[in-house]
């Protein structure tokens, strides 16, 4: 998290923490998974979110694209940015490798024009 991170956005990133954490505990709820994450902090910047999805997604610090490390587990999608505009920009990037996406505050395009 970036030093100007609110206390709201760190309580978001806690509460997915602890129900991650939760649901990884009921062996009920996911028989035989285990839900795992990777939490990077785009800073509101379109650049630094898709170097971050690139990360994830080749599994290298370094980005390197249409290349993947895969030590353990499998990557099955991505939760967006708190902002819209980069949310957009790694669901761009996200949809040549058909990885799904789900955000909280994602926008329509529709209820952009009025």
């Amino acid at each position: 998290m970036g030093i100007k991170a609110s206390f709201e956005q760190v309580l978001q990133v806690l509460v997915f923490i602890y129900a991650v954490e939760e649901i990884n505990r009921n062996p009920a709820l996911l028989p035989n998974l285990t839900l795992g994450y990777h939490i990077f902090d785009s800073c509101a910047s379109e650049m630094k979110a898709l170097q971050s999805t690139l990360s994830i997604m080749s599994q290298q610090n370094e980005p390197v694209p249409n290349y993947m490390c895969q030590s353990e587990g499998a990557l099955v999608g991505f939760i967006g940015d708190l902002s819209s505009s980069t949310t957009y920009s790694m669901a761009l990037l996200l949809a040549l490798y058909k990885y799904p996406q789900v955000g909280a505050r994602l926008t329509s395009p529709l209820s952009m024009l009025s």
